[in-house]
């Protein structure tokens, strides 16, 4: 797991993925333009813990398909996902598409809002 995405050093790095995106870049860019991958979480050790508190099978409250498929190859069953809802704005529009279009955020009522204000 890169310790930059996580952890105490995020707040250094927050500030200049945050610097990138207002130069125009969406979180994806603003990752690889910094040198990292799109997403560098590691589902193993979220599985390992709820293993070790005999969770093997659960309810996913997530939008990612990324958090879905590592926590199944990982060995933990998912019974089913819930969707996260969030409001789209004029402020989070441009991330919010960001998630769907490039990663694939399965944001379910969110599509139509989406898709209505690009």
């Amino acid at each position: 797991m890169n310790e930059v995405q996580t952890g105490a050093s995020s707040a250094l790095f927050g500030s200049w993925r945050h610097t990138s995106v207002s130069r125009g870049l969406d979180t994806f860019d603003a990752n690889t333009t910094l040198g990292f991958d799109d997403d560098e979480r590691d589902y193993g050790i979220a599985a390992r813990m709820l293993r070790m508190l005999d969770c093997t099978r659960i309810v996913l409250l997530t939008n990612n398909p990324a958090k879905l498929e590592g926590l199944t190859k990982a060995g933990i069953e998912i019974a089913s996902r819930m969707p996260l809802d969030a409001p789209v704005n004029a402020d989070n529009h441009r991330y919010m598409a960001a998630k769907a279009e490039r990663a694939g955020h399965q944001f379910d009522d969110l599509t139509t809002s989406l898709t209505d204000r690009c």
